[in-house]
């Protein structure tokens, strides 16, 4: 009998738990998971081991360059991504571009999918590079395609590529599908020369948008769109071209490519800031620009009566979102207010602090917690007992003594009534009253309300630190003051500033003494070296723990196979098989064969 045993690749057949945004490593009898780059891992937080929970460590909705969502919509953070809603009293047509929702917000009910010719003007000169052509125009240009429906009677594209000379690598009508047009942009070669953007696109409006190019006649049920894609550093005038295309009705924007973009003959080409983008400079630049084309292709909003008032509660319109203002009726008055729990901030303006990930509890500053708006994504608050300090913005305590507050500068400087701190000045304000502020290089610290060195900490507090970023107040490098560190054998995760131990370095692990030991966000992770088996108590969650060296009984003589049997090594131990010519009559020949081979003794023969 022949004992056969599978190895099995959970990673490979996906019979695994990791988490979508972790990398799955096949080990000998099992398989480890590690969250990827940008992801943080959580998975302590749910009782699963590591590798199984991962969080975006960022938060696409802190920064509009992050994410995609339309100026007129509501970005919401998840744990692994982002969602768009469109703001009430907007309609969300992005599917009539082939978009998520939120991506297109109109104030129109009816902005269907329109035919388009669509035009890309791609420079080709020598400044550009055949990295950053092949690598960001090219990638860009397919990238874009794939957001339209291509057909002669629907989208039409057509491509240009100048330098100093104009090359129609194919034109409006060429292709009836999308996959032609892809190929046709795979087949485009490097042209190199010099810069002449201007040249191109009054050759692109008089010949690439002509009937005999496959262009359809200007009407309003078919759009224009030229998309210039270059470095900006013409070496002839775009403003008079580019103009006379717009007059043409031809929608112009432009693309930067290259570390060296001049971003005023950029903006010159698509005739607005709004129009214009560094390709590297912006997440998911296809979804960004085919939202705007979709935009103006709508028609023109109805003329709809105003609300009676400044704000109307019942719709949440009036109210500037984007600093968390909402509207409230009052005594029959309207006014913008900030939501319950969302104190204005005094420098920003903004009810509330930053904006925030919940998923990550440092992702406000010490002491500020994460908590939910009325629009469902996450701002920066002051947690219970404390309140904002009306001129730093700081969440201080309310045990906190205020700033001594003096009746006015003469008496600070004569000498009469209060003293400043060391470290502090006394300064007069519009009202005539005084008070004292840090001197000029040196900073206010919250927890102790002393001004010192930014960032600097008093280790005689008792929570000199942030204990949710597990710092400890240490003596500078300088020797001069303290500063919150990450301790001995920690190191601080780049993006949520807390900090980590080490445990593969600092020896705080169970990893078996021949396993690696690979350090996490969370945690840490064993694995056995290739020559061991791994015979952990708990292989899947807890791999790595128990490794046993891998004997290959049959090199080494340490089998009881009979000299009359082939000996094969197996992952955990090995298998005798009698040799031809020869019986096995082993005692267990079933579950231990091989053990006493007899040779066959024909005695006919004899």
């Amino acid at each position: 009998m022949t004992l056969v045993i599978a190895v099995i690749n959970e990673c490979a057949t996906s019979q695994h738990d990791c988490s979508p945004f972790a990398s799955c490593m096949d080990t000998r009898d099992s398989y480890a998971c590690m969250c990827k780059d940008g992801y943080t891992d959580t998975s302590s937080q749910f009782g699963l081991g590591p590798g199984r929970r991962c969080s975006n460590s960022s938060n696409e909705c802190a920064s509009p360059e992050l994410n995609t969502c339309d100026e007129n919509a509501d970005c919401v953070d998840t744990q692994d991504s982002y969602t768009c809603q469109c703001y009430p009293g907007f309609i969300d047509v992005s599917s009539s571009a082939n978009l998520r929702p939120g991506r297109v917000c109109t104030v129109q009910t009816t902005c269907p999918k329109q035919a388009t010719d669509l035009m890309f003007l791609i420079d080709g000169s020598g400044s550009i590079g055949s990295y950053v052509f092949r690598n960001e125009v090219l990638r860009f240009v397919r990238e874009f395609v794939e957001l339209f429906d291509i057909g002669l009677e629907k989208t039409r594209v057509g491509v240009i590529q100048y330098s100093d000379q104009i090359r129609h690598e194919f034109d409006l009508a060429q292709f009836k599908d999308k996959a032609g047009v892809l190929q046709g942009i795979a087949d485009i070669q490097y042209l190199t020369g010099l810069t002449r953007t201007g040249a191109a696109i009054e050759h692109m409006v008089m010949e690439g948008f002509s009937d005999r190019r496959g262009a359809r006649p200007i009407s309003d049920t078919v759009s224009r769109v030229a998309i210039v894609i270059t470095d900006g550093r013409s070496q002839d005038n775009v403003t008079e071209p580019a103009l006379a295309a717009r007059k043409k009705e031809i929608q112009m924007f432009a693309i930067g490519v290259t570390d060296h973009v001049l971003a005023s003959e950029l903006e010159g080409i698509a005739g607005s800031p709004n129009r214009w983008f560094y390709v590297d400079r912006f997440k998911d630049l296809d979804t960004r620009l085919r939202s705007l084309i979709q935009k103006a292709a709508c028609p023109p909003p109805l003329q709809t009566p105003k609300p009676i008032g400044p704000c109307n509660p019942t719709t949440q319109t009036g109210c500037d979102r984007a600093r968390n203002e909402v509207c409230i009726e009052r005594g029959g008055q309207f006014s913008c207010v900030c939501p319950d729990g969302f104190g204005r901030h005094p420098l920003t303006q903004v009810c509330g602090g930053e904006v925030c990930n919940q998923q990550l509890l440092t992702s406000c500053p010490d002491p500020e917690v994460c908590k939910l708006t009325p629009f469902n994504n996450y701002r920066c608050v002051c947690p219970p007992e404390y309140e904002r300090h009306i001129r730093t913005g700081f969440c201080i305590s309310l045990n906190t003594p205020p700033p001594t507050v003096l009746p006015s500068l003469d008496d600070c400087s004569s000498g009469r009534g209060s003293k400043c701190p060391p470290g502090e000045r006394c300064v007069k304000a519009a009202d005539q009253s005084s008070s004292c502020q840090c001197e000029l290089g040196l900073q206010r610290n919250p927890k102790s309300g002393e001004c010192g060195v930014p960032g600097s900490c008093d280790p005689k507090l008792p929570d000199p630190c942030d204990a949710r970023k597990r710092e400890s107040c240490l003596l500078h490098s300088s020797g001069g003051y303290h500063t919150c560190q990450c301790p001995a054998n920690y190191r601080r995760h780049s993006v949520t500033g807390v900090c980590l131990i080490d445990e593969c370095a600092s020896g705080k692990h169970d990893c078996d003494k021949s396993a690696r030991c690979i350090d996490t966000d969370d945690s840490y992770i064993c694995v056995c070296p290739q020559g061991f088996i791994d015979h952990s108590p708990d292989p899947l969650y807890k791999p790595g723990r128990v490794c046993i060296a891998e004997i290959n009984e049959c090199t080494s003589n340490s089998h009881n196979c009979s000299a009359n049997a082939l000996c094969t090594d197996t992952p955990d131990s090995y298998i005798c098989r009698c040799k031809p010519g020869f019986v096995d009559f082993s005692p267990n020949p079933s579950r231990f064969g091989g053990v006493v081979c007899q040779e066959v003794v024909n005695e006919c023969a004899n």
